[in-house]
């Protein structure tokens, strides 16, 4: 194998002591050897830079560092400065990667001399020693495209780059989208470059409520999120961006009836696009059902909700709408508390009965990461 071969991958880990050494373990078992592990770790309040350097001591390709907290972007960024690899991948520090992970990613993208970077599907860990098997969907590089114009569907831990095909100035995190950093990143070379999803799974991700940046920091929409979108909507030559609209789906004030009326113009422009055809046309409406999810939970109690399916009736966005969010807005806040927490139950109930034992994985993991599982 040559060197032009050898993989870097980037791991920022905050808080992570009790998942981070079967997340390296994982790694260091891929079927591909020639890697090194770039561990960042970003100002841990927990042992995490302890283990680390203890998994540093048994194996060279291990590489750690620590700097003051600044968040996951800012710790992506500072390990893309040392990484040397001709590719480049991404790992979260509580997942696992399936064996074959890398070695799958780098052969897909050797049969395309334009395809830059490439993710996979997941699996899913909702409860100790039991897997959830996620979606599989094949997607073209079209769709894909057209898809991200709403928001990322490239699972961010899964990604690997392509830097034979990309600038060294393009693999980088702009540390000001707080939570959306992937999705500015990835739109943004999907932008001028061409990309793809494995419909297969390489990785399983642990969702245990354990405290992650995301869990904890999500339900705050800061409307970095839609300032992607709406440079994605302009790039495509859909709509232009609108500073005034932009700050009122980004703020937590209430929105009076005037200032609401004021987005009609800009969501019917946005519905109404027929720039699409096929699969693409098709991948749009998926789009814009997860920009209309995205839209109702920024608008969600700052106006009343006849106000805001009246809008999205106006604009031809009402059919759009998830079964979810019509109950929310019949059952009012106080219904909607308790429909959030009966909803959660069941669906972890819902997954319980359709996990299977973790023995499913022995194909995909082997000791000691399924030690850590």
């Amino acid at each position: 194998m040559s060197r032009s071969d050898f993989v870097s991958i980037i791991l920022p880990v905050y808080n992570a002591a009790p998942f981070v050494a079967a997340t390296v373990a994982s790694l260091l078992d891929q079927t591909w050897r020639d890697i090194e592990i770039i561990a960042v770790d970003d100002g841990s309040t927990d042992n995490s830079h302890e283990v680390l350097e203890g998994l540093a001591r048994t194996d060279s390709r291990i590489r750690v560092f620590t700097k003051p907290n600044g968040g996951s972007a800012a710790a992506s960024n500072f390990a893309l400065a040392h990484a040397q690899g001709d590719f480049i991948a991404r790992m979260d520090a509580d997942d696992l990667a399936y064996r074959t992970r890398l070695a799958d990613e780098i052969a897909l993208l050797s049969v395309s001399d334009e395809i830059a970077l490439c993710s996979t599907e997941v699996d899913y860990t909702f409860f100790p020693g039991r897997v959830f098997i996620g979606a599989r969907r094949p997607r073209t590089p079209g769709e894909i495209r057209v898809e991200n114009i709403f928001g990322t569907f490239h699972i961010h831990p899964t990604v690997l780059f392509d830097m034979r095909k990309l600038d060294r100035a393009e693999l980088h995190y702009d540390e000001s989208y707080l939570l959306a950093e992937d999705f500015e990143l990835l739109s943004r070379i999907g932008l001028s470059h061409p990309t793809m999803i494995m419909p297969e799974a390489r990785l399983l991700v642990r969702r245990q409520g354990h405290g992650s940046v995301t869990s904890r920091l999500s339900g705050k929409n800061p409307g970095y999120h839609f300032r992607v979108t709406m440079r994605q909507l302009e790039a495509n030559g859909i709509v232009g961006s609108d500073m005034a609209l932009l700050a009122m789906l980004s703020g937590s004030d209430s929105v009076e009836p005037d200032r609401l009326e004021a987005l009609a113009p800009w969501l019917t422009t946005v519905r109404n696009h027929r720039g699409f055809s096929g699969a693409e046309s098709a991948a749009y409406d998926r789009g814009l059902s997860n920009f209309t999810d995205n839209l109702v939970d920024a608008l969600y109690g700052r106006c009343s909700a006849d106000a805001v399916l009246g809008l999205l009736k106006r604009c031809g966005l009402d059919g759009y709408i998830s079964r979810y969010d019509r109950m929310r807005f019949a059952l009012g806040a106080s219904g909607a508390r308790s429909m959030d927490r009966a909803s959660g139950l069941l669906r972890q109930a819902r997954r319980y009965v359709k996990s299977s034992a973790a023995t499913v994985l022995s194909d995909h993991l082997r000791p000691p990461a399924l030690s850590g599982f």
